[in-house]
């Protein structure tokens, strides 16, 4: 079977715009930020909500215990999941895998010569609004990128002033 990208010996080159491939840079970006948080906080349960049908299945995969959480925020973490970027789960113990507490991450990059908001779709900007009404830790993982290949990676509790919401139908301020 030929390779598609056999080129009789000469490399292949693909370039890509990271500020125009805004697919690429968010799933970069969006990994980048798990690894990075979970070294910051010495958790191994954070995951990335776009490689999980639901909330149930991270459950089961990771054998976690749940009953300390209302059903209510289960089943709407289940219709909601991929309104969410990443989630965080704090347990009493790795041994019982008892949920302690669940954290929510929303992550976004922007140039460092963009002074505008960060955009957020209605839906996760619902999703996570909700979640800080119940009381869940909700926080903004930032990355500023700068012209030199640098970035800075932030930490802040999400602040919907830091927002400029949109629709598939209509922009919302």
């Amino acid at each position: 079977m030929k390779n598609s990208f056999n080129t009789g010996g000469n490399p292949t080159i693909m370039l890509y715009n990271m500020k125009k491939d805004v697919h690429s840079r968010f799933v970069i970006f969006e990994n980048l930020a798990k690894v990075l948080i979970r070294r910051q906080l010495s958790n191994n349960f954070i995951f990335l909500t776009r490689y999980f049908g639901s909330f149930e299945e991270i459950v089961s995969k990771y054998k976690l215990d749940i009953s300390s959480l209302d059903i209510f925020v289960i089943n709407f973490l289940n219709k909601h999941m991929h309104s969410l970027d990443l989630i965080g789960f704090e347990l009493n113990d790795y041994k019982s895998r008892c949920v302690k507490n669940l954290f929510f991450y929303e992550v976004k990059t922007k140039s460092s010569h963009n002074k505008a908001k960060f955009d957020i779709c209605f839906s996760s900007y619902n999703t996570y609004n909700f979640l800080k009404e119940k009381g869940f830790e909700v926080f903004l993982i930032s990355f500023i990128l700068f012209e030199n290949w640098n970035y800075s990676f932030n930490i802040h509790t999400l602040n919907s002033n830091k927002f400029r919401v949109y629709s598939r139908y209509k922009k919302i301020l």
